[in-house]
């Protein structure tokens, strides 16, 4: 479970090869940045993925996170997963996109 979290880190450019807060991770990380601008730093780090940006479409068109099936078709066409995992991927980036949304990360 650690590992998924530290390569997501990885994934994102927010640590190093050496597992330090690279440039974008330090600025994330600094206290003087209050919460809610950390969070729309975090999405726009994640949208900058193309997987992410198709996420970010949807919402800004429907105004809500799309359902687990289609993130999970998402996904799969950038990376070679078995069904169970999909799901779980799936599931988990629904649950970032639905946290930036009550957390009015879009339009508030």
């Amino acid at each position: 479970q650690v590992d998924y979290y530290i390569n997501v880190l990885y994934y994102f450019e927010l640590i190093s090869n050496q597992n330090e807060l690279t440039l974008k991770g330090r600025f994330i990380n600094d206290p003087v940045i209050n919460m809610s601008d950390k969070l729309k730093i975090l999405k726009n780090i994640m949208v900058e993925q193309p997987i992410f940006q198709e996420i970010e479409d949807y919402i800004l068109k429907y105004h809500k996170t799309p359902p687990i099936e289609e993130i999970s078709g998402y996904i799969s066409t950038y990376f070679l997963y078995s069904e169970s995992t999909l799901t779980r991927r799936a599931s988990t980036v629904k649950s970032w996109f639905d946290y930036y949304i009550e957390n009015h990360v879009y339009g508030g």
